[in-house]
């Protein structure tokens, strides 16, 4: 039976414009965001997803194939955010900025699933509304700008929660179909996560379905309908898991006892199943990092006013997927803001039902104008736009009141110091390999035919993030770094044109062998390794410098360089000898229970589940 107080209304084109122009400028901002500021410098995992989309990319363009199964099927993370960066670059070029920018796709799926379900539920100005709040949550748009499987999911799960509603409890076979096929490739977007987002909803869809149902007959074919949307979610994402299990089941069993080690080295946030800031961890990150205040108290309020008139229908899905998965992940010891994002479309569809509701049409159009106002002003803030109010350390002259307006955390510092908002922009790498990328080209650097050697001995730079990025901005997946894939350094050094060494002391161009160690021994612990210092005493031996430009010395006040960018062309003079990349992927790097440190103290944000 319908609720009372749904009011259809009429589709009409203005609606479905007003949400494909909210993509379109979310869009906008999304690359001119990255172009001014580049990747996070090593929040959450950004390292291991540029390297793997590097590989899907370069070896999707060779044909390799034994090499792009590995990294597809075999690798930590599903494949589905590689390959959508993999296209983008295909269509953009290789770069870390179009990798990153694949996630305005998934914005815009996100925001048509979340349109299609509100439209279903209340009506197409409903649907739009809640499109464009769930756009303009810092979690959201924040993480469009990271390289990251989080919006990926959280598309995903709008998406499949979507045809499950439409399939109106597994009666429909075309709908229910939708859903396995949505599922099964939501599954390919994060690890297993997809499924406390999914389990509590598709349980309900069917108890509703086999309740409904017109007898026996109808009861048999809600299953058959659901049985079969389950075997073709198995079939899109089974053979993934199954190598998944065989490969990392001990060490994610592991984690669940222990926990994680994030990049500070530290271990992750466990808080007390009992103690009070477990059981308000994610209310408050609602307030702080993932929807900023205003947002996030209407959000709340729109729950309660669902709840205390009884969500009906399509709602106890939309309730249950929101609710549900944040309850389950406040019983999960790890506690991380961006395991909930998914569930934050949910909640923008019961505020934009709560609105809905209200029954005098001033209220409700003044409730709209100011979360939409109050919205674009967070968004612009935490964007750049409105650099006053930009949330930032040290002090703010707005004052705390107009800093929480403008997405900065309204709680004190030891309630929340480490939930920065998710929006906020990186600390500027210490060393922009776009120089290097210009000096090789000068050099006569040609990308189908020459190798490069990379070391980067800089804690505030690691190789892991130096070589991904090296990858995509030289233009070639030839590029073997001396820590993460040492074998290939000391075993064809003299295959090798370039060498590009990131140096933690800007006036040292050329590694010594305590550099070396050093820094080996920061990535995975070092062993005597004399083949590998010897290919670098070898490199060096009438190796020429390629000119960089002088870098500016240091205004007044700003601190100095922390890390030095130098380049070398490899004895020029000698012959060459033939080579050829090798067909396996090189080994994987140490897990994220084992990752190093960049070497400064982070704001404590760990690793993405």
């Amino acid at each position: 039976m319908a609720h009372p107080t749904l009011r259809p209304r009429p589709d009409g084109p203005i609606w479905p414009a007003v949400v494909a122009l909210a993509v379109l400028l979310h869009g906008a901002t999304t690359w001119a965001w990255l172009r001014a500021n580049g990747l996070p410098d090593g929040f959450q995992n950004e390292f291991m997803h540029l390297s793997f989309a590097a590989e899907v990319f370069y070896r999707l363009r060779a044909g390799d194939l034994p090499g792009l199964h590995y990294y597809l099927f075999e690798e930590y993370y599903p494949p589905l955010l590689h390959l959508g960066a993999a296209a983008f670059m295909g269509a953009w070029g290789p770069g870390e900025d179009a990798a990153a920018a694949s996630n305005v796709l998934w914005l815009g799926v996100l925001a048509a699933s979340v349109y299609g379900l509100g439209a279903r539920l209340r009506g197409p100005r409903a649907g739009a509304l809640a499109a464009v709040l769930c756009l303009l949550y810092p979690s959201v748009f924040g993480n469009a700008r990271r390289l990251e499987p989080n919006v990926v999911l959280t598309a995903m799960v709008a998406a499949s929660v979507w045809a499950l509603a439409a399939s109106s409890g597994f009666r429909r076979r075309r709908a229910s179909l939708a859903f396995g096929a949505l599922a099964g490739l939501g599954m390919l977007a994060d690890r297993l996560s997809f499924a406390l987002f999914l389990g509590l909803p598709a349980a309900l869809a069917l108890w509703d379905g086999l309740r409904g149902a017109a007898g026996r007959v109808g009861r048999r074919r809600v299953l058959a309908h659901a049985g079969m949307a389950a075997l073709l979610a198995l079939a899109l994402c089974g053979y993934y898991y199954l190598n998944f299990a065989r490969i990392h089941l001990a060490e994610i069993a592991g984690q669940v006892v222990a926990g994680e080690v994030i990049e500070t080295g530290e271990a992750t946030e466990r808080r007390g199943l009992w103690h009070w800031t477990n059981w308000a961890y994610y209310g408050v990150s609602l307030l702080d990092s993932q929807m900023g205040l205003a947002l996030g108290v209407a959000a709340l309020l729109g729950v309660r006013a669902v709840l205390r008139h009884g969500p009906r229908d399509d709602e106890r899905l939309v309730v249950a997927w929101g609710l549900g998965s944040i309850a389950l992940f406040t019983l999960i010891h790890k506690k991380q803001p961006f395991y909930t994002v998914p569930a934050l479309p949910a909640l923008a569809l019961l505020t934009a039902a709560a609105l809905d509701d209200l029954r005098r049409p001033w209220a409700r159009r003044a409730g709209v104008a100011a979360l939409v106002v109050l919205g674009v002003h967070q968004h612009a803030a935490l964007t750049g736009l409105w650099r006053p109010l930009v949330p930032a350390d040290g002090p703010d002259p707005g004052g705390r009141a107009l800093r929480a307006l403008a997405g900065g955390s309204p709680f004190p510092s030891w309630w929340a110091d480490h939930e920065l908002t998710q929006a906020s922009p990186p600390r500027p790498a210490p060393a922009d390999l776009g120089e290097a990328e210009r000096a090789l080209a000068r050099a006569g650097f040609d990308p189908g035919r020459d190798r490069v050697v990379l070391l980067s001995d800089s804690e505030d730079f690691p190789e892991v993030f130096a070589e991904p990025m090296a990858k995509l901005r030289f233009g070639t997946r030839e590029v073997d770094g001396a820590l993460l894939n040492p074998e290939a350094v000391r075993e064809r050094w003299g295959t090798a044109r370039f060498f590009v060494y990131v140096s933690g002391d800007p006036l040292r161009s050329w590694p010594r062998d305590e550099d070396v160690v050093a820094a080996m021994d920061r990535w995975k612990g070092w062993e005597d390794d004399a083949a590998l210092l010897g290919a670098f005493h070898a490199m060096g031996e009438g190796a020429v410098p390629v000119p960089l430009p002088e870098p500016s010395p240091p205004a007044p006040g700003e601190e100095p360089p922390r890390a030095g960018l130098f380049v070398w062309e490899l004895r020029g003079d000698r012959p060459r000898r033939p080579w050829r990349s090798a067909e396996t992927p090189r080994p994987r790097p140490p897990s994220k229970g084992r990752r190093p440190s960049p070497g400064r103290r982070s704001p404590r944000r760990p690793g993405n589940p």
